[in-house]
C-alpha cells in the first residue's frame, strides 16, 4: 500500500475525530478515535478506521 495514501487516510480519520470530539485538543481527539473504534491501542487505524478513512477520502475527492 502507498505510504502517501495511508497518511491521507489517517489524516482524514483524525480530522473526522477532531470535528466529532469538539475538544480542540489532539489527546482528546485520539481518545475519541479509540472509543469510536477507529484507532487501536497503538494509535493506528483499526480495520473500521481504514474503512471509514476510505469513505472520507472518496467524499473529499
Amino acid at each position: 500500500m502507498d505510504t502517501h495514501e495511508e497518511f491521507l487516510r489517517f489524516s482524514a480519520v483524525l480530522s473526522h475525530c477532531y470535528q466529532k470530539a469538539k475538544a480542540h485538543k489532539l489527546g482528546l481527539t485520539v481518545e475519541y478515535g479509540k472509543k469510536a473504534g477507529l484507532l487501536n491501542n497503538h494509535n493506528r487505524l483499526s480495520p473500521l478506521g481504514v474503512l471509514v478513512g476510505n469513505v472520507l477520502m472518496l467524499k473529499q475527492s
